[in-house]
């Protein structure tokens, strides 16, 4: 089966260590063509006596996209609409940032032909744990994000390394996926561009190949408020 219901969608969340303490939550968009297809949007917002990269948050994401597989019946089209809603502890300083949290995922999945063996078919409910990360050492920028749906053992893994270019905004590096269920497990790798003309907006793409031979073409936006 081909994954589409675990999305890259938290990607390209800003590194936390650029936040200054007025900052109070990050809005972050993207999406990601190829063989499948999705789009997610989310807020990540401080809570009361806490601030952006420090203490506690929570995290709200919505994402829909569409994905295909194969049956001895033939191929199935799946089309998914996924909200997450997160509690975080965050962590930040001058050597970058780390998140750890966990919360609730509802996602409603619609199949084409109908499915009966697929447990995702319909609209579950599922404990959702997660972890991001980046820490800097110098020019050099080594950051990934993970969750985990319990009930679905489903699992999506994203880590890229980057390096400055030159003296400006302007990054590159390499990134690596992995993501999967009890039904099926896929990996994929590409190259990577970012772009941070300030410490409040960001910008991220990538092209790359997954190990079913598809590629894939993905973008991302990031801003502080």
């Amino acid at each position: 089966m081909k994954g589409g219901a675990a999305v890259g969608l938290l990607g390209c969340i800003l590194a936390a260590s650029a936040a200054s303490a007025q900052d109070r939550g990050v809005v972050f968009a993207g999406g990601e063509v190829g063989e499948d297809s999705s789009g997610y949007f989310g807020v990540t917002w401080a809570m009361p006596g806490s601030e952006l990269g420090r203490g506690w948050a929570i995290r709200g994401t919505a994402s829909a996209g569409g994905y295909d597989y194969d049956r001895a019946s033939g191929a199935v089209e799946a089309e998914f609409l996924q909200g997450d809603l997160v509690l975080l502890r965050q962590t930040s300083g001058a050597w970058g940032y780390f998140n750890l949290g966990g919360g609730a995922r509802i996602t409603d999945t619609d199949l084409e032909p109908a499915d009966p063996g697929n447990q995702r078919e319909g609209s579950n409910w599922d404990v959702v744990l997660t972890a991001d990360g980046m820490h800097n050492a110098g020019d050099w920028r080594v950051g990934g994000f993970g969750s985990y749906g319990v009930d679905m053992r489903e699992y999506y893994v994203r880590g890229e390394v980057t390096r400055r270019l030159g003296s400006g905004p302007w990054r590159g590096g390499v990134e690596v996926l992995a993501d999967g269920d009890e039904n099926y497990d896929r990996t994929g790798a590409g190259v990577l561009l970012v772009y941070a003309p300030s410490g409040a907006v960001g910008w991220r793409a990538a092209i790359g190949g997954r190990d079913d031979g598809g590629a894939y073409v993905s973008v991302g936006i990031t801003r502080v408020f």
